[in-house]
């Protein structure tokens, strides 16, 4: 967010206008710089509906044949079948879900055993995968310097606003379907925080922007000094992730996305990292953290972004535990034959910014108030450590044994999971 050229008459921000001093009244006043608690992560107890075996789902991809992850709509946790060789994922089959990607699972995979090193002076790196829409240093320079009196830096602005912003993807291939749903719910978290989009979900809470806006113009109308420049990066991360634990089980109780913020500083040709936070952007993605399950079920990119999350938390979980070694089943088609088909991911994405006018009148007459911006963000779907893990609470193991005795068919690649398959007794597959 990028005021400049501010008088108690004239001021550039960023995003809507459409804010009131009593929106800001309800909000700004009780904000603080931190969350005044990190929002609760849900914990889930196990309820395997789809099963799914990475033997076969391999043998088909490695046959040229179509595979699905067919029915699965979100994947809850694994089990081994060591006489089968085989690791079988399990989870659920939601009415009106999107089925899960394979190739969303590869890249997961891959990422996890460390396929997307990145090698540099003959050194190999381990990147943390994430997508960035970045601004150009370049043009916050040029918007300081414009006079939003006139006309035409007016115009100017807006011209500005709509400058591309890279496109960064890092630790996992760039065209595919994983990074272009990451990078899409990027885009439109910025449009929320700016005001342009409302989240359509039962907890509304004011967008950034629309905060900010009300105060600037509280404190035009009011004549008190109005404060400086925030250029704010927000991005989507990991907050608490765990699972528990059987010999040859393993489920994700729980899976926390927050959105974190953090203050921008602007160097020559750079923007850096200010280790500092601001009250409003802090209070903004408090909130989104704290309703992040409404924003699950309110549009499908959202809930995308969560299965994504997801498979790569599991995937993170079946590196760190030698799945594949464990069952004797060879990883070689999902982490390095297997084709992930390309889904084309542009360069870069129009900058956004909005500019609007309203006409205020104070105690030293009438004044003008103006706005326009950038936001800049990104997702990290890395999970720098291991995931919390925990010992079987008690239904894990359990789980397990039912999506295994619900196997009826050795060559399948997909089936249904029957809470009663354990009272049938468990098939022999050999």
């Amino acid at each position: 967010m990028i005021p400049s050229a501010i008088t108690r008459r004239s001021m550039l921000a960023s995003g809507l206008a459409a804010a009131s001093a009593p929106l800001f009244g309800s909000v700004a006043n009780s904000l603080q710089v931190e969350c005044p608690s990190e929002p609760q992560a849900q914990v889930m107890r196990p309820r395997p509906q789809r099963a799914v075996s990475l033997r076969q789902l391999s043998a088909a991809l490695a046959a040229g044949g179509p595979a699905r992850l067919e029915g699965m709509t979100r994947v809850d946790g694994y089990v081994i079948q060591q006489e089968n060789q085989d690791v079988v994922l399990w989870g659920l089959a939601e009415r009106g879900q999107a089925e899960l990607h394979v190739a969303d699972l590869v890249v997961a995979l891959r990422a996890a055993h460390k396929r997307y090193l990145e090698r540099r002076n003959g050194v190999d790196y381990i990147i943390t995968p994430l997508i960035s829409i970045d601004p150009n240093p370049e043009v916050f320079q040029r918007l300081r310097a414009l006079r939003v009196t006139d006309p035409a830096h007016q115009r100017k602005h807006a011209e500005l606003c709509r400058t591309p912003q890279k496109v960064r993807i890092e630790g996992m291939p760039r065209h595919t379907r994983l990074a272009k749903v990451l990078v899409d719910a990027d885009y439109r978290m910025k449009m929320v925080a700016q005001g342009t989009v409302v989240l359509p979900i039962s907890s509304p809470f004011p967008a950034a922007d629309k905060v900010r806006y009300a105060k600037w113009r509280e404190d035009a109308l009011a004549e008190r000094p109005i404060e400086g420049a925030h250029n704010t990066r927000y991005w989507f991360e990991a907050g608490r992730f765990s699972y528990q634990y059987d010999a040859d089980t393993v489920f994700l109780d729980s899976t926390q996305i927050v959105l974190r913020d953090e203050d921008q500083r602007l160097n020559p040709g750079a923007l850096v990292a200010s280790g500092r936070t601001d009250a409003i952007t802090r209070a903004f993605a408090c909130a989104w953290s704290e309703r992040m399950e409404d924003t699950f079920r309110a549009e499908p990119i959202w809930r995308d972004m969560h299965d994504i999350f997801r498979l790569f938390a599991l995937a993170r979980v079946i590196a760190d535990r030698n799945a594949f070694a464990q069952a004797s089943l060879s990883g070689e088609m999902l982490l390095d034959r297997y084709q992930v088909p390309h889904v084309e991911v542009p360069a870069a994405l129009p900058g956004l910014g909005r500019w609007d006018e309203s006409e205020e009148r104070n105690a030293a007459g009438t004044g003008t108030t103006r706005y326009g911006g950038w936001i800049c963000g990104g997702v990290s779907v890395g999970f720098a450590r291991p995931l919390e893990a925990k010992p079987d609470a008690g239904e894990t193991k359990v789980s397990g044994r039912i999506v295994l005795a619900s196997r009826r068919d050795a060559n399948a690649i997909t089936w249904s999971v029957a809470p009663g398959s354990l009272e049938q007794g468990e098939p022999d597959l050999h």
